[in-house]
C-alpha cells in the first residue's frame, strides 16, 4: 500500500513538472502569436494576454512592404547551409566571383561530414549485417537491398538530420549576412534584422512579430511532416539476431 502511494506521488510530481516545462516552452510562442495580432501602437502600451485585431493587417504590411521581399526571402532560406568558417570562406567566394550569390549558401551543404558520421554511426549500431547478407543470398542486388532494407532502417536518422539541418539552415544569419548584399537574395533572418534596424519613425513592431511568426511556420511544417518517420522507422527496422 505504501509503495503504491509513493508511486502515485512520483507520477503526480512527474506530471506537474512536465506541465510546468510545457507551459514555459509554449508561453513565449503564445506571446509571439499574440503580439503578431497587435498594432505597433498597442505593443507600445505594454504586455497583453489577449490577441488584437491586426493579424491580417500586419500580414498585409509585411507581404506588401516594398523595402524587402518577404516571399523571396522565404524561398532563399529554403536553400541555406549551416554555418561555416567565415573569413577564409568569404575570401574564397569573393576571389572566384560568387560574392552576393546564393551558390555559396548551397554548395557547402551538399556534403556534410557531421551528417555522414551520424549516419555511419547509426547504421553501425542499428543495421544487422546478417540481414544484408541474407538479402544477397536470396539474389537481391545492392540497390534493391539498400532501398528495401537499409533505407527503412535509416528513416529515423534521416528524419532527425533533416529536421536539424533545415532548422539550422533556416535560422542561419551569419553566413548570408557576409555573402548577400542584394535585397532580392536576402534570407528570412536578414529580412527580420532589416526590419528591426529600421528608422525609429518607421519602426513597426507588429510587422516584426508577424515576420517572425511567418518564419516559424515552415519549421513547424517540416517537423510535423518528418517527425512521424522517427517513430515509424524504428518499428520497421526491428530484427532479432
Amino acid at each position: 500500500m505504501k509503495h503504491t502511494k509513493n508511486k502515485l506521488g512520483e507520477t503526480i510530481l512527474a506530471y506537474l513538472v512536465l506541465i510546468v516545462l510545457s507551459f514555459l516552452c509554449l508561453f513565449f510562442f503564445y506571446i509571439l502569436l499574440v503580439n503578431a495580432t497587435r498594432s505597433h501602437a498597442d505593443l507600445q502600451k505594454g504586455f497583453s494576454w489577449l490577441p488584437g485585431n491586426y493579424f491580417l493587417e500586419n500580414l498585409k504590411n509585411v507581404a506588401n512592404d516594398g523595402s524587402f521581399p518577404m516571399f523571396k526571402g522565404i524561398l532563399n532560406s529554403l536553400v541555406m547551409p549551416t554555418q561555416v568558417t567565415a573569413m577564409g570562406f568569404l575570401r574564397l567566394m569573393t576571389n572566384i566571383g560568387l560574392y552576393d550569390s546564393l551558390l555559396p549558401l548551397i554548395i557547402p551543404s551538399i556534403a556534410s561530414p557531421a551528417v555522414f558520421y551520424f549516419m555511419y554511426s547509426y547504421l553501425e549500431s542499428s543495421l544487422p549485417l546478417s540481414l544484408v547478407e541474407a538479402a544477397r543470398i536470396d539474389g537481391s542486388g545492392e540497390f534493391m537491398t539498400f532501398n528495401r532494407i537499409v533505407l527503412p532502417i535509416m528513416k529515423p536518422a534521416v528524419a532527425v538530420q533533416a529536421i536539424f539541418t533545415f532548422v539550422g539552415s533556416w535560422n542561419n544569419y551569419f553566413v548570408p549576412a557576409l555573402i548577400i548584399q542584394s535585397k532580392d537574395k536576402m534570407t528570412v533572418p536578414i529580412l527580420i534584422a532589416t526590419l528591426r534596424g529600421a528608422d525609429y519613425m518607421n519602426f513597426d513592431m507588429g510587422k516584426i512579430y508577424m515576420m517572425i511568426t511567418v518564419a516559424i511556420v515552415p519549421i513547424i511544417i517540416v517537423y510535423l511532416l518528418l517527425s512521424k518517420y522517427i517513430i515509424a522507422g524504428i518499428t520497421l527496422g526491428g530484427v532479432k539476431e
